[in-house]
């Protein structure tokens, strides 16, 4: 990343590496990176990060990571590879489960089911992108998932059995008007169980109440 100060990339020249954004616990930051997946940094000196661990799979298998959830109680870590592309012409991205009870070397458990429909042919983008982050003052769960998929709007996955996630809910808004789907961009979930949600155009916030 730091050509000036002597780094040079070790990725294909036709990846894009970029640092999305970091989720910190303790002394560690999981980090998306884009076209090279994720990674593990020890920010104990916060001047100096050292990395832990990298794990990628673009561009066989998806790439634009960008989200990287520690469950740090569970030695797991739920990652989303966003879509960017209308009608789904690009390589399909997913939602992973990954084991870094060994930090060092992160291993893949599992994927998400991914929404059925007619979703490729509604327009505009359809797949992952946004977790609910488990922010403090937030609602904080290692069993439930909250994910946004743009067209498909919201999905609420089980992990209790992390080889086997299951989705047990889902939201998708009405269609806003002059626009060829809904785009579900974004989720928070409140302490009180509300869950906000955005559209990434002109849709505005929707908030919802989870019943199971």
């Amino acid at each position: 990343m730091w050509t000036a100060g002597g780094e040079e990339p070790t990725w294909p020249s036709d990846l894009h590496p970029g640092a999305h954004h970091a989720i910190v616990w303790d002394d560690r930051a999981y980090l998306g990176f884009w076209d090279i997946g994720f990674f593990i940094l020890c920010i104990a000196d916060p001047a100096k990060p050292k990395v832990i661990a990298h794990m990628s799979w673009a561009p066989e298998e998806g790439g634009n990571t960008h989200t990287a959830l520690p469950l740090p109680e569970r030695n797991l870590l739920i990652t989303t590879d966003e879509a960017t592309a209308a009608e789904c012409q690009e390589v399909p991205k997913h939602v992973r489960v990954i084991d870094i009870s060994d930090e060092r070397n992160p291993r893949l458990i599992s994927t998400f089911p991914v929404p059925q429909g007619d979703f490729c042919e509604r327009g505009l983008r359809f797949g992952p992108h946004d977790l609910h982050e488990n922010r403090p003052e937030s609602f904080i769960s290692d069993q439930m998932i909250f994910v946004t998929y743009f067209n498909a709007g919201l999905r609420v996955v089980d992990i209790r059995d992390p080889e086997k996630p299951q989705e047990i809910a889902y939201y998708i808004p009405k269609c806003p008007e002059g626009q060829k789907a809904p785009q579900t961009n974004c989720v928070f979930v409140a302490e009180n169980g509300l869950i906000y949600i955005s559209d990434r155009i002109n849709g505005g916030v929707d908030i919802l109440e989870l019943t199971l």
